[in-house]
């Protein structure tokens, strides 16, 4: 009984431990957010922040009815999954799919204030329901897309690295992912990799060499 009771109170110990270290983030946002009073607020949805997607939206649309949210990635890729999330989430907007051009025309449907109808892989609410733009094709030539790396969108100062003395210095992210592909040809059930069908697409192999040849330089 008493190791039982001792499992217990570990357990609930650390579950409430990650309970309150994830309302402290919560509360980390809130305060950038007053600090930065934006209009728009952008999600990228996966597994692991599904939840806390849907949570965070409901705060921010409780305390900023105004800003705008918008969530894309891979758990909202169709209709059924975009459908859902609008249904128990106060998000404005989800975009399907690939977002790369779906989320520049919905950027520039916002600074023109122009109608959204046409952006293609849009979903959103309207008085009738919730309504589904059509799909965009999938992205043919992937080096269309500047690679955030080359660049220099991104900081290197989040990421491990080695000094001149080959000292480590430590980041936030203790290593770099590099997209080399998209889609799947095995259409899995379970998993949103796929981009609807069984084709793939690459980047360029002088794309990929030039950013792993940034990556080992830096």
């Amino acid at each position: 009984v008493h190791c039982y009771n001792w499992r217990r109170w570990f357990c609930w110990f650390k579950f409430n431990k990650i309970i309150v270290k994830k309302n402290i983030e919560y509360f980390k946002l809130l305060a950038e957010i007053e600090k930065e009073q934006p209009d728009l607020i952008c999600f990228s949805c996966y597994l692991w922040n599904h939840i806390p997607i849907v949570e965070l939206s409901k705060l921010l649309k409780a305390l900023y009815p105004n800003i705008t949210l918008l969530v894309g990635g891979p758990e909202v890729v169709n209709e059924n999954a975009a459908t859902e999330f609008l249904e128990k989430a106060p998000i404005d907007y989800v975009i399907r799919g690939e977002g790369e051009i779906s989320f520049a025309d919905f950027i520039e449907a916002e600074l023109n204030e122009s109608t959204k109808t046409t952006i293609a892989g849009l979903s959103y609410r309207q008085t009738s329901g919730i309504a589904h733009n059509p799909p965009r094709s999938p992205m043919h030539d992937l080096d269309d897309i500047p690679s955030p790396l080359l660049s220099g969108y991104i900081d290197l100062d989040l990421f491990h690295r080695l000094d001149a003395k080959g000292t480590l210095i430590k980041g936030r992210y203790s290593r770099v992912i590099l997209e080399t592909y998209r889609g799947c040809y095995m259409q899995c059930t379970y998993c949103q990799w796929g981009n609807g069908g069984p084709t793939r697409f690459r980047f360029s192999l002088e794309r990929i060499l030039a950013e792993v040849d940034y990556l080992l330089k830096n």
